[in-house]
Formats: C-alpha cells, sequence, structure tokens
C-alpha cells in the first residue's frame, strides 16, 4: 500500500473513531475505561486499513457482488500509468514542485514540531523526577518538589 493513502486511511479512521468516542464516552466517569477506549481507537485506525473487508462480506460469492464489481469496472475502466523520464532541463538546480510534495513537506514539519514539543516536555518531565525527593505517601513512591511549578500535561492549549 502506498505511504500516502495509508497515512489518509489512518487519519480518516482517527478522526471518525474519536468523533465517536467524544460524543459516546466523553462525559463518562469510567477512567480505565476511557483510556482503553483511546487505546483501542488508536490500534484500530493503525490496523484498519490492511484489511480487506469485501472479503469478510462475500461480495465476491453472490450475485450482488459480481453485479457492484461488474459496475465498478464499467465505471472505473483500468488505466495503466507509465512513468516517463522529464526532458533534461537547461536550467541548473531547476525543480518541480508539485502540490503533493508542498504537502509532504507540511506534514512533515508539523510531525517534526511536534516530536520536537514532545521531546522537550519529556525532558522537562525528567528534570523535574531528578531535582524531586523521593518519599512514601500511604505506600506509594512519590516524588516531592519544593519548588512551585505548573501543572504537569501534555495539553493541545497551544492550538
Amino acid at each position: 500500500m502506498e505511504p500516502s493513502i495509508y497515512l489518509i486511511k489512518v487519519n480518516v479512521a482517527l478522526i471518525v473513531l474519536y468523533a465517536f468516542y467524544k460524543f459516546s464516552f466523553s462525559k463518562d466517569t469510567f477512567f480505565r475505561l476511557r483510556r482503553g477506549m483511546l487505546l483501542l481507537i488508536c490500534a484500530t485506525s493503525l490496523i484498519y486499513p490492511f484489511i480487506d473487508f469485501s472479503e469478510w462480506a462475500g461480495w465476491n460469492e453472490h450475485a450482488l457482488g459480481e453485479a457492484i464489481t461488474t459496475v465498478y469496472n464499467k465505471l472505473l475502466p483500468e488505466v495503466l500509468v507509465t512513468a516517463t523520464l522529464p526532458a533534461a532541463s537547461t536550467e541548473v538546480g531547476a525543480a518541480n514542485w508539485q502540490a503533493g510534495t508542498w504537502l509532504w513537506i507540511i506534514y512533515g514539519l508539523g510531525f517534526a514540531m511536534l516530536l520536537l514539543r514532545s521531546l522537550f516536555e519529556v525532558c522537562k518531565i525528567c528534570r523535574s523526577v531528578a531535582r524531586s525527593q523521593r518519599c512514601s505517601l500511604k505506600g506509594v513512591s512519590v516524588c516531592r518538589s519544593d519548588e512551585i511549578g505548573e501543572p504537569c500535561s501534555f495539553s493541545i492549549g497551544y492550538l
């Protein structure tokens, strides 16, 4: 499967499944269930593009499936696409930037920015844990800090 098609399918699945989660479970107080649902949504969206639902539905075995396949093949006939080498350019360093290239650049920059921010937050947490004192509170190991700090979360308030 082509990487761009895979990314589109994963992002659409994440949007649809998260919208379902938000409307169904957002007011729930079962925090472990909500956390499990979010993890299940992430796993499902990553695996979903590799599943072929036409085999499960048995469309290839029934008359309805054959009719759908026939109509599909008539409406969208098979097209052979071949790559040709572009003509040599006389300009040095001339680049043919297409919309797809710009989308990949924007996607990559967004991914890099969010990755750097996440790494920065993890470094802040590790530094805070290293500077804190360890103590036990009702049998639970806790890190206690003397400095006044902000609440620790990976919130998306910067968007």
